[in-house]
């Protein structure tokens, strides 16, 4: 079936700004109230208030080998070009404001734990060292920098058991990366990452990816194919556009019970000439788009199966009329017959034939 229409959307830029300047705590106030006593008369009383106070400044230089509490009162610093390795227990208090210097990780080791459990109201904010817009100019320079995508490396959860719950990863090479297994991200906010979340080299087991939204990156998810980045997951900010790989890009074998359930993004394998295999179940919802680069190959081998083969869609990356551009080049491409292989159905006997429903396009077979 040939396709001529392509989509393009332009995406505009929105600074997300639930932590301004010096005022991601709430601070200690006083006030005045009224008293009241036997008689007549008026008394004074001591109340509490919301205030705003200037958040203090700590570089982090060395590994966290203690369990340690980081406070919403600070600002917590990794130095340009600095790996800072979490080897025990850390918890981050909601509210605080962690900056990355330039080329800059922080990484959790097999035997640390990073427990960044935010709120709506107070978020954990993981951001480049020239990012004003949450905790302040930390760098001293006034206007004379500005935040960019790329600016940091990454957030890498190395430690199994770790959680990531409201928090917001800005402007790094990767926001978060995934290396582990057992370990929560739910309700973040990724935003100009050029990779927002990496869960691509992360053991499949535990691995709880829900509630987010992924904004304003270059890639929003690169997972294993194995993972349920499912229908919870935003890629889109309020009224605003997405990411420049409008996809949740998926590689490796189907190897343990997976839903596919988003239908707002497709689900895309970007590897030319790659066959993906299906040795277990893999569910569809309605209306979910498979894309497959050049050459690919979708192999659905016994007792593998595909439930909902008949409710999805499957087509080339090209395909910008399907759930938008998710291979990111814009106009530059468009699908032609034959761009990959197709869908392959091997049964534990018997020969391999091809699905060919009309759900099916540009496939070869």
């Amino acid at each position: 079936m040939k396709r001529s229409l392509i989509l393009t959307c332009a995406l505009p830029i929105f600074i997300l700004a639930a932590c301004g300047s010096n005022s991601n705590t709430p601070g200690a106030g006083t006030g005045t109230g009224t008293g009241t006593g036997t008689g007549t008369g008026t008394g004074t009383g001591t109340g509490t208030g919301t205030g705003t106070g200037t958040l203090t400044r700590i570089d982090v230089t060395d590994n966290i080998d203690v369990v340690t509490t980081w406070y919403a009162t600070n600002v917590y610093v990794i130095p340009d070009g600095a790996t800072v390795y979490v080897n025990a227990g850390l918890t981050i208090q909601a509210g605080t404001v962690v900056k990355l210097g330039a080329d800059s990780e922080f990484s959790v080791q097999a035997g640390g734990q990073i427990n960044a459990i935010g709120t709506t109201i107070y978020p954990i904010v993981f951001t480049s060292l020239r990012d004003d817009g949450a905790g302040g100019d930390t760098n001293g320079d006034g206007a004379f920098s500005s935040p960019g995508m790329g600016d940091w490396y990454a957030i890498v959860a190395s430690g199994n058991q770790s959680t990531f719950s409201y928090c917001q990863f800005r402007y790094g090479t990767y926001g978060l990366q995934l290396t582990a297994k057992n370990l929560t991200v739910s309700n973040d906010i990724f935003y100009m990452n050029t990779t927002g979340l990496d869960a691509s080299k992360s053991g499949y087991t535990g691995i709880s990816i829900v509630g987010n939204t992924f904004y304003a990156n270059t890639h929003a998810v690169l997972a294993d194919s194995n993972y349920a980045v499912g229908s919870t997951n935003a890629f889109h900010y309020l009224t605003f556009g997405g990411n420049t790989f409008q996809a949740i890009e998926v590689a490796g074998d189907i190897q343990t019970t997976t839903v596919w359930n988003n239908t707002e993004v497709a689900y895309t394998f970007n590897d030319s000439d790659a066959t993906t295999y299906v040795n277990a179940a893999l569910t569809l919802a309605p209306g979910v788009v498979v894309k497959f680069a050049q050459g690919d190959s979708f192999t659905v081998m016994a007792p593998g199966v595909v439930n909902g083969m008949t409710t999805a869609d499957f087509t080339s990356l090209s395909d910008d009329l399907l759930l938008g551009d998710s291979n990111g080049d814009g106009s530059a491409t468009s699908p032609g017959p034959g761009d990959w292989d197709g869908i392959s159905l091997i049964p534990t006997t018997g020969p391999t034939t091809y699905y060919d429903g009309l759900n099916v396009f540009y496939a070869a077979n």
